[in-house]
């Protein structure tokens, strides 16, 4: 029964990517290729900029110390401010 279930979407799968394909070569002239290719290249490099934007905050690691110092700090101009 699994070989069934499986193969309408890889027919559907391979049919789309013939077409897409044939498409591509068939239909679109070199100016089209290059615009499409520099579209691609655009939003990789889109995708792997926000990807080390969230790589990098997540390695972002404040040291206690530094942390208590800055929030004593706080606390001293809340307490001059009457709070």
């Amino acid at each position: 029964m699994k070989r069934k279930n499986l193969r309408t979407p890889a027919l559907l799968l391979g049919a789309t990517s013939t077409l897409v394909l044939m498409a591509y070569v068939l239909l679109l002239d070199d100016e089209a290729k290059s615009s499409l290719s520099k579209t691609v290249g655009s939003i990789r490099k889109a995708v792997m900029d926000v990807e080390d934007v969230f790589h990098d905050s997540e390695g972002i690691y404040a040291e206690e110390e530094v942390g208590r110092s800055n929030r004593e700090e706080t606390l001293r101009q809340w307490a001059s401010l009457g709070f």
